[in-house]
Order: C-alpha cells, then sequence, then structure tokens
C-alpha cells in the first residue's frame, strides 16, 4: 500500500523510519517494521558490563563522620526488629491489652508495629482463644432490640448466653417470642413437646397479626403436640370456610349485575315493541 510523501513522518520511537501518520500510535506492522529499532536493552549473548570485575570496594569503606547523629539515631530506630520484642512479650501482658482492654487484633499490631496474622499466630499459640469479628448482642453498635420477623408471622428474640432461658435457644441463640413469655410467666425453661398457643383475642386466629401478638392474655400453654392439633385444624377448618364465603360472595355480586343487565335488556325491547305497534 502507497502512501503519499506528505502524510509520512518520522517514528516517535528513535528508528529513523518514516511511517504514516495515521499509524503513529498503532504501528502498523506492515508499513513499520519493530526488528529495525535500536535495541538499549540486554539482549541474549552480549557482555555485561560487570564481567571479571570482583571484590569492588564500596564507596563509603573507610570512611567515617559521612552520616549526622540525627540520621545515626534513626537508623538504630529503624534497625529494631519489633516482632522480636513483639515474641517476646508475657501471656499475661497480652490478655492483658485483649481480654482486659479489650483491644482489638489491629490495634494491637498497630501498637507493637507488627502485621494482623501475626498477633492472631501468637495468640493462637500461647492458648488465647480469638474474639469473634462481629460483636453479638448489645455490643454490636448496630444492636437495635434483638427482634426479627420469622415465617408465618412469628416473632423471634436474641438471648444472651448468660440468660437462665438460653436453654430453649436454637443454633443462632435465638427463641420464638411466645415461647419466652410464657416461660418467664412460669419461671422455668420450657420443654421441647410443650405448645404454646395463640388464642386470638384481638385478631382472627391464624393471623400473622395474632401469632405476632405476645401477651400472656393471647396465649395458652398445651402439654403435647395432639392437645394442639384441634386447635389447628379448627384454625384450618375456618380458613376453608371463610375461603369458601368470599368466593360465594363474588358469585351473588356478579349474579346481581347480570339480573341487572338483563332487566335493562328487557325494559330497552319492551319500549321497541310499544313504539313498533303505534
Amino acid at each position: 500500500m502507497k502512501v503519499p510523501s506528505g502524510l509520512m513522518k518520522v517514528c516517535k520511537c528513535g528508528c529513523g523510519q518514516e511511517v504514516a501518520s495515521r499509524f503513529q500510535r498503532g504501528h502498523n506492522l506492515r508499513i513499520h517494521n519493530p526488528a529495525k529499532v535500536n535495541r538499549t536493552s540486554f539482549v541474549k549473548g552480549q557482555i555485561p558490563w560487570n564481567k571479571g570485575l570482583k571484590g569492588l570496594i564500596p564507596w563509603n569503606k573507610g570512611k567515617t563522620n559521612i552520616y549526622s547523629s540525627e540520621t545515626i539515631e534513626k537508623m538504630r530506630n529503624a534497625s529494631t526488629k519489633p516482632i522480636r520484642l513483639f515474641h517476646n512479650m508475657s501471656r499475661e501482658t497480652l490478655v492483658e491489652l485483649y481480654d482486659q482492654k479489650r483491644l482489638s487484633q489491629r490495634a494491637i499490631a498497630e501498637l507493637c508495629r507488627v502485621s494482623i496474622p501475626t498477633v492472631l499466630y501468637r495468640l493462637k499459640k500461647l492458648g488465647i482463644e480469638p474474639h469473634s469479628h462481629a460483636l453479638k448482642g448489645s455490643r454490636n453498635p448496630h444492636w437495635i432490640s434483638g427482634k426479627q420477623k420469622a415465617r408465618g408471622g412469628y416473632i423471634r428474640v436474641w438471648l444472651d448466653e448468660n440468660s437462665p432461658y438460653y436453654l430453649m435457644t436454637d443454633h443462632h441463640g435465638t427463641v420464638m417470642e411466645h415461647r419466652l413469655v410464657m416461660a418467664q410467666h412460669l419461671g422455668r425453661c420450657l420443654e421441647k413437646w410443650e405448645i404454646v398457643h395463640h388464642k386470638g383475642t384481638k385478631y382472627p386466629m391464624g393471623s400473622k397479626e395474632d401469632k405476632a401478638d405476645n401477651r400472656l392474655e393471647n396465649l395458652q400453654l398445651l402439654p403435647s403436640i395432639p392437645e394442639h392439633l384441634p386447635s389447628i385444624r379448627l384454625q384450618q377448618s375456618l380458613r376453608g370456610l371463610e375461603k369458601k364465603a368470599e368466593e360465594q360472595l363474588r358469585l351473588i355480586k356478579l349474579l346481581q349485575w347480570q339480573i341487572k343487565e338483563m332487566q335493562e335488556e328487557i325494559a330497552i325491547l319492551k319500549k321497541e315493541r310499544s313504539n313498533a305497534r303505534s
């Protein structure tokens, strides 16, 4: 491909070759041959500059007073290895920092000028149990109330390990609020087979509002699951009857609308017939 001489420019890489101006950035290989570039880096087979030179004398050998007293002091401070000082720290000192003063691993690492993995390794080696990364309970800055909505409208409550009702919790440390309210009323932990039933005194039985209504007046303790089944079946039958009643009401409204439409059509036909006779 021939390029007009006016559009040719000398390549900026220093090879001396003329390249089309529109190929200055891309270095199209069909026009520009990068093999002709004068290489200044080391090439295989080239003799290095320091070959055969052994026992080079450093520039500061035998010289004294080349650094000021301040520079020497800075060099001495920098030459101290904090990691050795940290590993020589006693277990009591580390326990005081980590458990009593409640310093985090990052704070200890910044204080002792070591890395966080070094602090974690030292804690495990001394038999100190590392704290959890997530603060639990009221110690967490995002703590609100310890309550959360569960499936079906129920409410879960988080309990601390020191709570007397902690045996009722699951593996997340939470318990249903209605069971906790009943346990606090009885003054003991509930057994697994004991059921707390919502009576539905304020809201319809089985609704989400009723399941979230954990007042003591709305709760009933049942000794076993079989005694809870009749109330569950009653709730299911009531829901079924309510759905059927709603469907019947819809059908009644539909029939009423159809009857009204037919009456209007009959009235129109009667008027047409009377007009035709007259």
